[in-house]
């Protein structure tokens, strides 16, 4: 799955599933790190484990280069639902302020919509809103008994 668009013009931006380019891997690791520093090993290994189930690790791509990153995941006990954290949406610092964050977001959330079977549910952390252009929802968390 790809999630192509067009941004600001002529610019060709991509939201592509890492497992599928691993190439990116490494910029991405380094992008993730600029944000939240943690061991290089242990980063590649989480991005590793994408996959086109969930958890599914979207880069966000112009011309070879990574610009972002976001990450959907399973959410325990609701097998047809997703989430969308904040702390996985992260636009490399030389790109920011340009709208970026936002593409990211809507093309994450048009994936998790594509992955998802029609009756799933796709879900956002509270400081996800920020980066969109409408209301997220984010229903309350579901409890495994």
């Amino acid at each position: 799955m790809m999630c192509e668009g067009h941004f600001s013009g002529s610019e060709r931006l991509e939201v592509v599933e890492i497992h599928h380019h691993p190439q990116l891997l490494e910029q991405c690791c380094d992008i993730l790190n600029m944000e939240w520093p943690r061991s290089k090993t242990v980063r590649l290994r989480s991005l590793m484990m994408s996959c086109d189930s969930l958890p599914t690790c979207l880069v966000l791509v112009q011309s070879s280069e990574v610009l972002g990153h976001s990450k959907l995941s399973p959410i325990p006990g609701l097998p047809l639902g997703c989430v969308i954290h904040s702390g996985s949406i992260v636009v490399h610092p030389e790109h920011r302020g340009k709208g970026l964050g936002k593409f990211l977001m809507a093309k994450t959330e048009e994936c998790a919509k594509r992955t998802l079977p029609a009756s799933g549910n796709v879900t956002a952390s509270e400081r996800c809103r920020c980066y969109s252009n409408r209301p997220v929802n984010i229903p309350p968390p579901p409890t495994v008994t």
